[in-house]
């Protein structure tokens, strides 16, 4: 017991939960996947601050953020710059992959347990 609130539901874990049932809301709501998809990424990258979620580059970045499920204004930055350190090339190929929904744009990759590889 916690005479500050649940030890289980943290303030980190609410976002999720808040983020899972407006996205089931949404889809209540007649809205298609792809939108609920978009919704999820910017609201994500509104968390952090930095991001233009009109760019593939900034919505690579902003589902590299949904994986690690950082929230750092600096930790986003630091995945910017990694990005951007790749090479040309690699580093389109990771865009196309990153912001491929695998609704209307295919291939997509499911990133099971990636935060755990990509915080390691």
């Amino acid at each position: 017991q916690s005479q500050e609130g649940s030890l289980y539901v943290t303030e980190a874990r609410f976002a999720k939960i808040r983020m899972a049932t407006e996205s089931i809301r949404l889809l209540e709501e007649d809205a298609s996947e792809t939108e609920v998809y978009n919704k999820l990424l910017e609201r994500r990258v509104k968390a952090c601050e930095t991001l233009e979620p009109e760019k593939p580059e900034s919505r690579a970045v902003a589902r590299l953020i949904c994986l690690t499920e950082i929230t750092h204004v600096l930790d986003a930055a630091n995945i910017s710059n990694a990005l951007t350190a790749l090479g040309k090339e690699d580093r389109l190929k990771m865009i196309r992959h990153l912001t491929a929904d695998g609704i209307t744009q295919r291939p997509a990759f499911a990133a099971i347990q990636a935060t755990e590889f990509l915080l390691a």
